[in-house]
């Protein structure tokens, strides 16, 4: 194992890289393995409601498809804030999808330029 190059530029000690390097984890990100999201999800909301003093059952369904769909970039750290957000914000028994960061939520379809349908050659036959 090579010390990466922060610790040649001097930015990093390279004694504390090996001391911290004796055992290598992989730990693959969180958009890798979305199973684990609401496993994760309700294990800061268990945390976090008791700070908040706060009677949250769980996650509507609609919270959990959205929490499920993201990929989020930000890993662990960033569904832990997304929930401890949701509980501070939220006023219902269970978490919705309203209550998570806009962009945990799926975007929206793009509006349509018009209300009615394009008529097709076959429809002007009648």
């Amino acid at each position: 194992m090579t010390s990466p190059r922060w610790s040649k530029r001097g930015t990093f000690r390279e004694d504390l890289f090996y001391r911290l390097s004796v055992i290598a984890i992989d730990v693959p990100p969180l958009r890798e393995r979305l199973d684990d999201v609401p496993l994760l999800a309700d294990h800061f909301l268990a945390r976090f409601r008791n700070q908040a003093a706060r009677r949250i059952s769980g996650f509507a369904p609609d919270a959990l498809a959205a929490m499920t769909r993201y990929s989020w970039p930000g890993n662990v750290r960033e569904l832990r804030n997304a929930v401890e957000r949701a509980i501070v914000l939220g006023d219902r028994e269970q978490i919705v999808a309203e209550d998570l960061p806009p962009r945990v939520l799926p975007q929206a379809a793009p509006p349509r330029s018009g209300t009615r349908r394009p008529r097709r050659r076959s429809d002007r036959r009648r």
